[in-house]
């Protein structure tokens, strides 16, 4: 052993390994107020996901079917876990259905933040190592004990060989918490500080055991060392509801012979690297090799892990809290039913965005980090792909509302699965080529029937939390003013709506109507929005269909075989605070009339409500009068479209343009179901031909 790269330091340490017995059948059996006496099992759709120690007498093991483990056990406990579906709260139903509902562990979740609750009350050194397990760093709360027995004269003190005195370690007196040992029998463990900071480490683990258990009811298992490494290993070695110490001098002796698989982080990709250069298999073949050797062959860094690792020591004993990696939520179809169409993307879609969204606001409670990336993977059985993903930006921390709703998420997410992957991608030809061809990039659309839908957060960063709802944050996190860019003089600068609104409340509004069981969706924003700047809230049509977006036109290029003044037939219509309407008749120049005309259509129309002269309000904001835009200040700008039903509200200019992508994104669905239809067809009727043909031969 290289005293240069393993010094005193590396025991310094005295590292506990907290593992929760069978974690999710507890929760359970507490939820339900069942005995530990009883076998019951955890199971999600027809597999056993957690089977206790009751039901492990019996044979029963975890990803069993349901039906077998009965088998062996009649008086088995079977318990769903809890299930949620689109417009449907998470719930323990009594039949779910995998097609039509999402498993949901938020109970386990709840729970399992209960008892970092409880290790929060020792210390704050502590580090997750999934829902049911921790590694706590108790050097401190030992040193405590320490010197408070110390100075109350509670110790002991003999002679070592070197003359100096040392503290007497009587591992008996610490009853069950120092009762499992494990070092070399050949040497003595009755003395020495670190063998009794150990057994003052076995005594805190205990009593952080007991909270728990008496607390919250749940049985702990517990490893004791100077490493995570050798803790983890000591947590699993006398389960359940026991503990461990591994000393230094037996730690050897108690990893030797086990698989190298069994050491962190050498189960995948860097274990099988390793075995592959070494030709090893276990531990001791591993120790065999030098450090300069692994320096050799891996990276200076992994080279130190190899080398400290395979010796029960941890190359590095940080347990500060480290950032998610990421954050998933996934949704499988199996069967036949699957999603076959927009209205069931977009539910699932919102249910994932929960699941996502509740996950993210516990973190908040303990720990401030975000992601920056969120990945949405979509799987399909299509003739056009099998496989589609979008990246797109998280909503940042700061924006409004992101504390309170899932909203944010999923307008971020239906946007982007709008105009990324429901719309498809122009070919780079002229704008006439496109209207007359409307041809596409193969793979753009396509997507359905859906067989699998995840959603992935990712890429953490921490944040302060005072600037969560800063406005002036909020302010700055907003997006940005729209940039006018410099024109030819022949050409004015034509005002657009400022956006106050997300793209997709259309959309989301009408999702919610649907669904209004969820009370996740009461919140949803309505369509009745004042602009910031009402100088701005006019907006030409012209501008914003025919001569704006891309979207613009794209809804041109599917409105024109039907009919081609439809998109000028469009009457936009502006609601003034005093709930009258005017009509505007928005023409190709840049001039619109504003007339005031009443609701009442018994009244005399127009003349009856006109002032004694016509006023005429220019599009252009900087040849409005005082005296004009002062008549329009509460105005806001909406339209009926002709596409939705009679009963479908107006929508709002400033989400005029995602509710054109709604249309455009039916529509090229419309043209995917009969492509694929075509297509289906004509591989039928190609393969009996085919089959003909090879008869007539034969």
């Amino acid at each position: 052993m290289d005293s240069k790269i393993i010094t005193y330091s590396d025991f310094a340490k005295i590292i506990i390994h907290l593992d929760l017995d069978c974690f999710y059948c507890q929760v359970e059996q507490r939820r339900l107020g069942i005995s530990d006496t009883a076998p019951l099992c955890v199971q999600q759709w027809g597999r056993l996901i957690a089977v206790n120690y009751v039901a492990k007498k019996y044979g029963i093991k975890r990803n069993e079917s349901a039906s077998d483990a009965l088998k062996k056990c009649p008086d088995l406990i079977l318990v769903h876990v809890a299930t949620f579906a689109p417009g449907k709260k998470a719930d323990y139903y009594p039949k779910p259905n995998q097609a039509t509902h999402k498993t949901c562990l938020d109970s386990y979740r709840r729970a399992s933040k209960e008892v970092f609750s409880v290790i929060r009350s020792f210390t704050s050194e502590y580090q997750k190592g999934g829902l049911d397990e921790a590694y706590i760093d108790i050097t401190e709360l030992v040193s405590k004990e320490l010197e408070a027995d110390k100075i109350a004269g509670k110790l002991e003190f003999t002679l070592d060989e070197n003359n100096q005195e040392v503290p007497i370690v009587d591992w008996e007196k610490g009853g069950v918490a120092t009762r499992l040992v494990v070092s070399n029998k050949s040497e003595n463990i009755g003395s020495g500080w670190y063998n009794l900071k150990m057994f003052y480490g076995a005594l805190v683990t205990k009593k952080i055991r007991e909270a728990i258990f008496s607390r919250l009811g749940f049985t702990t298992s517990g490893g004791i060392s100077h490493s995570k490494i050798l803790s983890k290993l000591g947590s699993s070695l006398y389960k359940p509801n026991k503990q461990a110490i591994i000393l230094k001098n037996g730690a050897d002796d108690f990893i030797l012979d086990m698989k190298i698989e069994k050491i962190r982080f050498l189960g995948g990709k860097l274990g099988a690297e390793v075995k592959d250069l070494l030709s090893v298999e276990t531990i001791r073949d591993l120790q065999s090799h030098s450090f300069e050797k692994l320096k050799g062959l891996f990276p200076l860094k992994s080279a130190l892990y190899l080398y400290k690792s395979c010796r029960g020591i941890d190359s590095e004993i940080s347990l500060s809290t480290s950032k998610p990696n990421t954050m998933s939520s996934v949704k499988s179809f199996g069967g036949t039913l699957k999603v076959t169409n927009l209205k069931q993307l977009q539910d699932w879609l919102y249910v994932l965005c929960i699941e996502i969204w509740e996950r993210l606001m516990e973190q908040q409670e303990t720990e401030h980090f975000w992601p920056r990336k969120l990945l949405l993977s979509i799987v399909s059985t299509s003739n056009f792909i099998d496989k589609k993903q979008i990246s797109m930006d998280f909503p940042k921390f700061s924006v409004q509302g992101i504390m309170d709703s899932p909203e944010p998420i999923a307008r971020c997410v239906f946007k982007n699965v709008i105009q990324k992957l429901l719309i498809p991608k122009r070919s780079l030809g002229s704008k006439s080529n496109f209207l007359q061809s409307g041809s596409v990039v193969a793979g753009s659309f396509g997507i359905f029937p859906i067989v699998n839908i995840s959603l992935h957060a990712a890429q953490f960063y921490g944040y302060d939390d005072s600037l969560k709802y800063n406005p002036l944050t909020n302010w700055i996190n907003g997006p940005e003013p729209e940039k006018t860019t410099s024109q030819s003089p022949s050409k004015k600068v034509k005002p657009s709506m400022e956006r106050v609104q997300s793209t997709e409340d259309h959309i989301l509004t009408s999702f919610a109507q649907k669904n209004k069981t969820n009370e996740l969706l009461d919140g949803l924003a309505k369509n009745d929005v004042k602009p910031k700047n009402t100088k701005r809230a006019l907006k030409s049509r012209d501008n914003s269909t025919q001569n704006g977006s891309k979207l613009g036109k794209s809804l041109r290029a599917f409105y024109k075989p039907h009919d081609s003044n439809t998109l000028d037939s469009l009457d936009t219509t502006i609601k003034l605070e005093s709930n009258t309407l005017a009509k505007v008749n928005s023409s190709m120049d840049k001039i619109a009339s504003l007339k005031s005309f009443s609701s009442d259509d018994t009244q005399t129309p127009v003349t009856g409500n006109l002032d004694s002269k016509e006023r005429f309000f220019l599009m252009d904001p900087l040849k409005h009068s005082i005296s004009d835009i002062s008549k329009v200040t509460k105005a806001v700008l909406y339209v009926k479209c002709q596409r939705c039903s009679e009963n479908t509200e107006l929508i709002s200019i400033d989400t005029w343009t995602s509710h054109v992508d709604y249309h455009v994104a039916l529509q090229w669905q419309t043209r995917d179901e009969r492509a694929s239809k075509v297509f289906s067809e004509f591989n039928s009727t190609f393969k009996s031909h085919q089959v003909k043909q090879t008869q007539q031969h034969q």
